[in-house]
């Protein structure tokens, strides 16, 4: 979910620059003063960087994006912050708190472009938020156990939104970007468009009705007897 709350269907523009280069991640994790994290800081730090089965957010995207992106950076914590998982939610103000806590801990914050804020549940109405962008782009989990979580909301810190269709925002789950806990899956053709990391010469434009073959976003684009992407020219 976007931080600013709204869902909407849109039509992505293309990038006119590839966003590319290694996306320097800081993951800072906090209990409240009633309710502790739940998930131990090394299992964190395996899903976002290390995992031993290429199973991490770094490995997703580097495999999504054909290479043209990486996850690097750190897991610090848990921090203490003396705010309640009953108060009403104010994720400024804990983050704040957080990065109080971490900067007097001598952590140099200005060192990352991606910061992930890692509580546990409260009374926020959603298990993860997220601003579109920035940098740094700032992403909330409240949900440390559902993998695709990560992905979904550090995609909306590149840029992304919602992978959805005209009825719901949300519904292709064949993205990160669609609805969570649903496993760490690639994201969709659309966004790898918007993100430039598709070769133009890979998209087809077409302007009138029919049917068309498409091939799968993971086939080697030299062996592939179809586009893997084709975009309708008059929208």
């Amino acid at each position: 979910m976007a931080a600013n709350g709204t869902n909407s269907y849109e039509t992505l523009a293309a990038a006119s620059t590839m966003l590319s280069g290694d996306q320097k991640t800081i993951v800072l994790v906090a209990d409240f003063n009633d309710k502790a994290i739940s998930c131990p800081v090394a299992d964190i730090e395996d899903l976002m960087f290390t995992d031993p089965d290429f199973q991490s957010i770094d490995d997703l995207y580097r495999e999504t994006s054909l290479d043209k992106i990486q996850f690097s950076g750190t897991v610090v914590g848990p921090f203490s912050i003396d705010y309640s998982s009953t108060d009403a939610c104010d994720i400024t103000a804990w983050a704040d708190a957080i990065e109080a806590q971490a900067q007097a801990s001598s952590i140099n914050l200005g060192e990352y472009n991606r910061k992930v804020y890692v509580l546990p549940p409260n009374k926020c109405g959603s298990y993860r938020l997220s601003t579109i962008g920035g940098n740094p782009s700032r992403s909330w989990i409240f949900r440390c156990d559902i993998p695709d979580v990560f992905a979904h909301e550090l995609g909306h810190g590149l840029g992304m939104g919602h992978a959805g269709n005209t009825i719901d925002d949300y519904d292709d789950i064949s993205d990160v970007m669609g609805y969570s806990d649903h496993g760490l899956r690639q994201i969709n053709g659309p966004h790898q468009e918007q993100m430039g990391w598709r070769d133009p010469q890979q998209i087809v434009e077409i302007n009138t009705n029919g049917i068309y073959d498409i091939a799968p976003l993971e086939l080697d684009s030299s062996v592939a007897s179809a586009p893997p992407i084709i975009e309708n020219s008059q929208t």
